[in-house]
C-alpha cells in the first residue's frame, strides 16, 4: 500500500463487498461500528494497517459465547481468536521486526468448517484445522466494531 493515502498515525484499509475503505483513528477511543458481522460458516477478512501504537484491536464481534476478534497483541505479534461454541481458538503470527513502524502491513484472516488461517505480509502464516466434530456455526448478535473492543474491559479470551 503507497505512502500518504490516509495522512494519521494509526490507519487501516478494510474492504467490503469489493471496496476498499479507509478509516484513521487518531486517539486510543477512536472507533467505527457496523451491523453485526455476517460470517456463520465461513469469513475472509483482509485489511491493510499502519500504527505506531504498540497494540490495539483491529475488529471485534461478539455474541452470546461466540465471538471473532483480530488484534494486534505486541509491536510483534497478531492475534486471530474465535469460538463457535467448542472453546476459544487463537492463531498468532510473529513478525521478525516491529509491526508498529508506521509502514502498511497486510493481514489475511480465513475460517471456515475445515480450517483458519492467518496470514501476515504474505510472509507469516500459521493455519489450524477445524475439530471433525463440533460447532462450526458463528452465532453473533452484537454490532461490529474495528479499531476498539466494544467493552471497557479486555475481550472475551
Amino acid at each position: 500500500m503507497p505512502d500518504g493515502l490516509v495522512q494519521s498515525c494509526d490507519s487501516i484499509y478494510f474492504s467490503t463487498d469489493n471496496y476498499w475503505n479507509a478509516a484513521s483513528f487518531t486517539t486510543p477511543s477512536s472507533y467505527l461500528h457496523f451491523a453485526t458481522f455476517q460470517g456463520e460458516t465461513s469469513a475472509d477478512i483482509s485489511f491493510y494497517f499502519k500504527t505506531s501504537a504498540p497494540y490495539g484491536v483491529f475488529l471485534e464481534n461478539l455474541g452470546n459465547t461466540d465471538f471473532i476478534r483480530l488484534e494486534l497483541k505486541s509491536a510483534k505479534l497478531i492475534s486471530f481468536s474465535f469460538d463457535v461454541g467448542n472453546g476459544p481458538v487463537e492463531l498468532t503470527v510473529h513478525s521478525a521486526t516491529p509491526l508498529n513502524d508506521d509502514q502498511w502491513h497486510r493481514v489475511m484472516a480465513e475460517r471456515n468448517v475445515k480450517e483458519s488461517v492467518l496470514q501476515l505480509d504474505q510472509t507469516y502464516r500459521t493455519s489450524r484445522l477445524a475439530p471433525a466434530q463440533g460447532h462450526t456455526r458463528l452465532e453473533l448478535f452484537s454490532q461490529l466494531y474495528v479499531g476498539k473492543t466494544h467493552t471497557p474491559t479486555q475481550s472475551k479470551q
